[in-house]
């Protein structure tokens, strides 16, 4: 895409009628003086000017498809796009230099060779989202398209992506001149484990079979202890624990985290006791749903959304801590334990498959046909 320049200023002189046609057929013609005020050349560019559209053709000086009107300079039709109704008019230009005028001439009511192109401002073309699966063969025609060959990020021809489908992208490699990327990408489901792994914000469970705390309830995914080590009180009045959790490591590209869960093993000898999960994210903290403790070891599992609320970041995952809450039902008589806590972390990452096309040299070319085949 050509790039827009700020600096680069444009004046329309008024449409006057030509008494001796410079381009043949053509009933009127105007200025385009175009004004570089910065100090440095500028090229490929594309600026943009007022003209009404709307009253352009009802005064008669354009067919309402602009067919007609072609903007040239040194006898060469430029690439231009007229405004819709109000919207700005934007014209190409190669090069001009600092401090420096061009005048452009535009022809108009009858006029022909015109080169009106698409111009799609800094962020692209949008359509919208009909695409949700593109089956295993398809293809997608660009034509006269501007490229630029060298090597640069964020060039991208076109790109289609959706959340649970993934997507496809064509793009200039961002280091490499003249090469072309195809790009498949895939969405997949993931999920994570993270155990305690220190002492977290607050240790206020009384009882425990040792310290730290978090070394009684980290026992491996699937193999709980059963109490071996735990944590627990007599209490009538919740006492918590919270506790660090490993760092993750999550796989692939452009992770989203879609839920956490708190998995927690928790038991009373007599079944009258309490167990509640929490998550914690600097000082907010999130609880989940006390639940009654059994009389044999049980697992139990909450997801719980994020503290201080709205969506996860994969930096919250880096700094969360689980919490567990134990109180005992009737005061002492059997202790409320947990003897296992760990956090399982789902979310949704981006494999892709690359395919480079034969290096080209850098210059404008007219893109006849892109064809991405998944077999």
């Amino acid at each position: 895409m050509k790039k827009y320049l700020p600096v680069i200023a444009i004046a329309l002189a008024l449409i006057i009628l030509i008494a001796t046609p410079a381009l043949a057929d053509a009933m009127y013609r105007g200025t385009l003086r175009i004004t570089n005020s910065g100090d440095s050349t500028a090229t490929n560019v594309s600026v943009n000017y007022t003209l009404n559209s709307g009253s352009f053709i009802a005064d008669g000086y354009a067919l309402g498809d602009f067919s007609d009107v072609s903007i040239e300079h040194g006898g060469t039709p430029v690439p231009f796009m007229p405004g819709h109704g109000t919207n700005p008019w934007v014209t190409f230009v190669e090069s001009i230099g600092g401090n420096a005028n061009l005048d452009y001439t535009l022809y108009a009511k009858g006029a022909t060779g015109g080169n009106i192109k698409y111009f799609p401002g800094e962020d692209g073309m949008t359509v919208p989202n009909t695409l949700a699966g593109l089956g295993n063969n398809f293809s997608i025609r660009l034509n006269e398209t501007w490229l630029n060959t060298v090597a640069g990020p964020d060039k991208i021809l076109f790109s289609h992506y959706d959340a649970v489908y993934g997507g496809i992208e064509c793009f200039v490699s961002p280091t490499v001149d003249g090469t072309i990327i195809a790009r498949i990408i895939t969405v997949n489901v993931g999920s994570l484990y993270l155990l305690p792994n220190a002492d977290g914000y607050y240790t206020n469970i009384a009882h425990e079979t040792a310290n730290p705390h978090y070394e009684q309830v980290d026992d491996p995914v699937g193999y709980s202890d059963n109490g071996t080590s735990c944590v627990s009180t007599g209490s009538t009045v919740q006492e918590k624990d919270a506790y660090n959790l490993q760092d993750p490591s999550f796989l692939g590209y452009n992770q989203v985290v879609t839920s956490v869960v708190v998995y927690f093993w928790d038991y009373t000898e007599d079944g009258n006791g309490y167990c509640q999960p929490y998550l914690r994210l600097g000082t907010d903290e999130k609880a989940g749903t006390e639940i009654g403790t059994g009389a044999v070891w049980a697992v139990s599992f909450e997801t719980i959304a994020r503290p201080g609320n709205g969506a996860w970041s994969l930096s919250d995952i880096t700094s969360l801590q689980v919490a567990i809450g134990l109180r005992d039902g009737d005061g002492y008589t059997y202790y409320a334990q947990c003897t296992q806590v760990y956090v399982k972390v789902n979310y949704t990452y981006e494999t892709y498959t690359d395919a480079s096309a034969t290096v080209v040299p850098s210059a404008e070319y007219d893109i006849i046909e892109v064809t991405i085949e998944e077999r």
